[in-house]
């Protein structure tokens, strides 16, 4: 009911929801290097434009400062690859607000995820583009990212084309960290599991769906 309140503002859960991002975009820096940084400002900010120019054309209050559309940016870039081009980027970040999110009512009221929405018809319209990995690049490393296949896409390759399984480059170790390509905030277990264990420990998240999952 309205009268029930548990203490946080939306801006706070949004804010905690975002601190919990932090270790997959740090991993994704830092094995992609700029390219990844550069997707996710591009992503984050026009998300951002975006809501706030729909929401004057709907005559309604622009609340770019309750973060969500911060979150929905930063989920959108976590979902493409590393050296997405900046169109492909800004045109899922429309999508997401636009289409995803504010078409049903803004924050609240969308029956699905926006940056999820958006992935979706990226993936649908431009499946070379959202399909095309880069190997990680570590700082150091004195390599320069190169396309590559994920390493479930090389095992599925090997086994469908080849009838046995790959020599794949790199452990369990590797995998788990984010040592591996795939999209910018897929790679890494750790990380997820960090942001996740924060969103437990300030009981914004319940263990009942990520277990469903």
């Amino acid at each position: 009911s309205p009268h029930v309140h548990s203490g946080e503002t939306t801006e706070q859960v949004m804010r905690s929801v975002l601190l919990s991002l932090l270790p997959a975009c740090a991993v994704a820096f830092w094995f992609f290097g700029p390219p990844a940084l550069v997707v996710l400002l591009i992503a984050t900010l026009r998300c951002l434009a975006t809501e706030a120019v729909c929401q004057r054309l709907m005559g309604q209050p622009v609340t770019i400062a309750d973060g969500s559309a911060a979150i929905t940016g930063v989920l959108l870039a976590l979902n493409l690859p590393p050296t997405s081009p900046w169109w492909l980027t800004l045109l899922g970040a429309v999508i997401a607000i636009a289409v995803g999110k504010q078409v049903y009512g803004g924050l609240g009221a969308n029956p699905f995820n926006p940056a999820l929405v958006a992935r979706v018809v990226l993936l649908i319209s431009f499946p070379v583009q959202m399909t095309t990995w880069s190997q990680p690049a570590p700082p150091g490393s004195g390599l320069d990212l190169v396309t590559t296949a994920t390493p479930l896409g090389a095992w599925k390759n090997a086994v469908m084309l080849g009838g046995q399984a790959p020599q794949l480059q790199g452990g369990a170790l590797d995998y788990f960290v984010g040592n591996m390509p795939g999209c910018i905030g897929e790679v890494s277990a750790l990380a997820l599991l960090l942001g996740a264990g924060y969103l437990f420990w300030r009981r914004i998240l319940s263990w009942h769906i990520p277990l469903s999952y």
